[in-house]
């Protein structure tokens, strides 16, 4: 894929899994304190906040895209992302989630987000596996079982999996459903898991 490739299919997939592009909500039902961290209060000033980050992070998408050959620090890039979706729309200074999930969320308690995220970075920096597992875990990681930020969990990851797999010359999938893609992990069994998630991952990979 070309990075204006690259590009174009990130837009899409972030336009397909994310409520705040889509509508300008916000939720706040998984962690509670989180409504007390935004900084915006209208739904039209969240979109357009969301989109005009939206294009930011992609632009750095792009520059990482330039050398695809150079090391990429996952923790270096993964915080920068998530603090582009951030600015403007939480209140400055947040960046990691500090508080547990609400009742019924499979995210990881507040108490181990730093630990599991170094973890992440560390392994997945370092990984021998092949990139598109890599790519899987970034979003099982960052969103779907870490949940490691205060907001944007789902567009951080979709980006970052999103680069990795753009760097490794491989096509990046084109999600056409949000319930799918959160369904997913519970396909194998009725129970989280990652098995699950994978293999939904690699089948719309190319």
């Amino acid at each position: 894929m070309t990075a204006l490739q690259v590009r174009e299919r990130l837009r899409l997939n972030l336009g397909t899994l994310s409520r705040t592009l889509m509508t300008g909500h916000v939720s706040t039902g998984s962690t509670p304190g989180k409504d007390e961290a935004l900084a915006l209060a209208t739904k039209d000033d969240v979109r357009r906040t969301t989109e005009a980050n939206a294009g930011t992070a992609l632009d750095l998408v792009e520059e990482l895209l330039v050398d695809a050959a150079a090391p990429l620090d996952l923790r270096v890039v993964t915080e920068e992302i998530n603090a582009i979706f951030g600015c403007g729309v939480l209140k400055p200074g947040l960046l990691y989630r500090k508080n547990d999930p609400a009742s019924g969320f499979p995210y990881l308690p507040a108490a181990a987000i730093l630990e599991y995220a170094a973890f992440f970075y560390r392994m997945g920096g370092q990984s021998t596996a092949g990139d598109v597992d890599v790519a899987a875990w970034a979003i099982w990681a960052i969103d779907l079982r870490g949940h490691l930020f205060a907001d944007g969990c789902g567009k951080t990851a979709t980006l970052v999996s999103g680069l990795i797999l753009a760097r490794a010359g491989l096509t990046i999938p084109l999600y056409t459903s949000r319930d799918a893609y959160y369904a997913a992990p519970y396909a194998m069994s009725g129970a989280m898991s990652w098995r699950a998630w994978r293999a939904y991952f690699i089948s719309i990979t190319g």
